[in-house]
């Protein structure tokens, strides 16, 4: 059974790039591994590569599924912590270091597994 990432809300207003293309889009809930969002001027399928740029930072992911106007995006690595915290007005709170550790050392096991050469990039 997959188990869906905790969500939090969020109302806040990104900037996506899509083939060049930079449009704003606005986050409707957020997740380590992804991002539900509304953008009426973008023009996105799924599989499609697309970045997000918040809070000084970017995080380059993957339309999985749209109905309109409102997309889902994956990102594999997860969003960072100070992402996550941009993106959801500070109601993500990074883990403690056991919880990160734990975390690291799941990373090799199911659904969580990391894109190929992303541990060697650490």
């Amino acid at each position: 059974m997959d188990i869906r990432d905790r969500r939090w809300p969020s109302e806040v207003v990104v900037l996506i790039e899509s083939r060049g293309e930079r449009v704003k889009a606005r986050v409707g809930d957020v997740s380590e591994g992804g991002i539900k969002m509304r953008s009426p001027k973008l023009s996105a399928e799924p599989g499609q590569v697309v970045t997000l740029f918040a809070a000084r930072q970017s995080a380059t992911g993957e339309i999985r599924w749209s109905r309109g106007d409102v997309y889902g995006v994956s990102f594999r690595p997860p969003l960072s912590d100070d992402m996550l915290a941009a993106l959801t007005n500070g109601l993500y709170r990074a883990p403690t270091a056991e919880i990160a550790a734990h975390r690291r050392s799941q990373t090799t096991r199911g659904r969580h597994r990391p894109a190929p050469g992303y541990l060697a990039t650490m």
